[in-house]
């Protein structure tokens, strides 16, 4: 199977439905394939536009968002919407096209070291020099996303990797890592301590969006008043009576 063929099918398989990007010449032969593929994509009209999109299609919908840039500047223009992602803890597969192999570190037409470039901004990075390669590395990339704090995930396509032929022998392959057992060990300590503590005060950040109930129910237990992060504004409702609103250098004087 053609790489570009492989890299959607794959894609598909992690349930990906959607995808936001702009095409550029490494990335064109990808282009080709959408056209056969299940994945919605969403032309853009600057590659910064596909990073924010995918960045907030990962906040509305809780699975990672996809975008797809070419190599030079296009790999350029995804930086700021995926240093948000990262700053924020959103789950994002960044794509990028890159050069051929062979032309690597030699100055071609857009070539800028896109994998060397993110590395600050993502959880990891991955470069396909073997198209075989490219199961484990789209599949691991999924998970490592999700895993632990959520975060972008950059991986970066050689144009002749990916017009080159996979083995099918790997698309079934099964890779990734397993995600780390929530250590609970702690639970009852923290029980006691917040039995025992004379104004306990709830600080609540946005790894808590999906437990707006829960929060409420235990803030209401403990009669507690609430303060939020920036990314925890929403988590208690504001009609909550004792809700202080968000703290830091934008947030309230009260909090």
């Amino acid at each position: 199977m053609k790489g570009t063929k492989a890299l959607l099918k794959l894609l598909e398989k992690q349930g990906v439905d959607t995808m936001f990007g702009y095409p550029g010449g490494s990335v064109i032969p990808i282009y080709d394939e959408i056209y056969d593929s299940d994945i919605r994509h969403v032309l853009v009209r600057h590659e910064q536009c596909a990073a924010h999109m995918a960045d907030g299609y990962a906040r509305a919908s809780g699975t990672p968002g996809v975008c797809l840039a070419t190599s030079g500047p296009g790999a350029t223009n995804l930086i700021t919407g995926i240093a948000t992602a990262y700053a924020d803890s959103v789950p994002m597969l960044a794509l990028t096209g890159q050069v051929g192999t062979g032309s690597l570190g030699l100055g071609a037409f857009q070539e800028v070291d896109a994998y060397s470039l993110l590395m600050p901004i993502t959880k990891h990075n991955y470069r396909v020099l073997n198209v075989n390669r490219l199961s484990h590395d789209i599949k691991e990339a999924w998970m490592v996303s999700q895993t632990g704090r959520p975060g972008p995930v950059h991986v970066d396509l050689p144009v002749d990797q990916m017009n080159s032929e996979m083995d099918e022998f790997y698309m079934d392959q099964e890779y990734g890592i397993k995600p780390v057992p929530e250590d609970l060990s702690g639970l009852e300590n923290a029980v006691e301590w917040i039995k025992a503590a004379k104004r306990p005060v709830i600080l609540v950040g946005g790894g808590a969006v999906n437990a707006c109930g829960a929060v409420r129910d235990f803030a209401e237990s403990l009669h507690a008043p609430v303060d939020t992060t920036l990314m925890g504004m929403g988590v208690i409702a504001s009609s909550y009576g004792l809700n202080m609103g968000p703290l830091g250098m934008h947030g309230r004087m009260a909090a």
